[in-house]
Formats: structure tokens, C-alpha cells, sequence
């Protein structure tokens, strides 16, 4: 087996790019956490227990919220099946990258085949990057639908500022 000559170098690159990817993984964990808090306070659309109720237990937070979004977005309008594949493959890439990546691919690493993996976290960083602007163009629409706007979310915002306990922020 060939061994790669500057192995400490290209694992710190690797890890720098693994850094970026799950970056913006958590960027799209947040997308999807945004999506469920924006339904939970649309104006006239209040959280319904029986939602809670019909929530499918789950070994972590993401999938939880991933499970509540396309369920609460199946509620209100029509979800296209590609986003609902996208989200599931989000799920799938997600898990992989946090679970496995690492285990999975050391023996490439170790053979010298250091670049190929770099371009599969590449691969994985540009889904992530375009999942997260296809959620959030999906949203958009919706929450207009739902009576947000920039200035009533500023007036909350604002509101939410001016509270004792929203300290931290400051």
C-alpha cells in the first residue's frame, strides 16, 4: 500500500474541510429549526398538542425536528416529493458525516487517496449549502402565507430585546 509522504498536513486539511462541511450542516439544522419555530408562531396557526402527540420518537433532536417540519408543512400546503427527498437525504448525509465519515473512510486516507476525500466533503458541503437555500425557499412564500412580515418579525424581535431576561443577546 502506497503511503502518502505528508500525512499530518493533509489530515489538517481534511479535518478543515470536514470543519466547513458540518458548518454548513448546522446551518441547515438551523434552517429546520427556524421552519418549525416560524410555524409554531405564525399569527392564527397555533401549535395543536395533538401534533405533539403524533410526534414519532426519536434518538435525537434533528430528527425530531425533521419529522415535525414535514409533518406541520404537509398540514398547510402542498410539499413537493423533491423536497421531502431532499430533507431525507439531508437526514441520510447528516448522519453519515457525523457517524461514520471518519471510520468509514480511514483505510482511503491511509492508502494515499486523501484528495478523493476531500472532494466528497465538497460534494457533501455544496448539498448542504443548496438544502439550505431550497428550504429556505420554500419558506418564504409560506410564512408571507402566514402573515409574516420583515417589520412584524423586527417588531418581535425588538419586543424580545427590550425584556429583562433577553440580557445575554446584549
Amino acid at each position: 500500500m502506497p503511503m502518502i509522504e505528508n500525512r499530518d498536513e493533509q489530515f489538517r486539511e481534511l479535518c478543515a474541510q470536514y470543519g466547513a462541511v458540518m458548518y454548513l450542516v448546522q446551518a441547515f439544522e438551523n434552517e429546520v429549526a427556524n421552519a418549525n419555530t416560524c410555524i409554531d408562531l405564525a399569527p392564527g396557526h397555533p401549535r395543536a398538542a395533538a401534533e405533539e402527540a403524533d410526534c414519532v420518537p426519536a434518538d435525537e433532536p434533528f430528527t425530531a425536528g425533521l419529522h415535525n417540519l414535514v409533518a406541520r408543512l404537509s398540514g398547510l400546503t402542498f410539499v413537493p416529493a423533491t423536497l421531502i427527498s431532499m430533507l431525507d437525504q439531508a437526514k441520510s448525509r447528516r448522519d453519515f458525516l457525523i457517524k461514520r465519515f471518519f471510520r468509514d473512510r480511514a483505510e482511503s486516507f491511509y492508502c494515499g487517496r486523501g484528495d478523493e476525500l476531500l472532494e466528497e466533503l465538497e460534494g457533501h458541503g455544496k448539498f448542504f449549502h443548496g438544502a439550505e437555500k431550497s428550504l429556505q425557499d420554500f419558506m418564504c412564500p409560506l410564512l408571507l402565507k402566514l402573515g409574516f412580515t420583515q417589520a412584524s418579525m423586527q417588531g418581535e424581535f425588538d419586543m424580545y430585546l427590550a425584556t429583562p431576561d433577553s440580557r445575554m443577546l446584549h
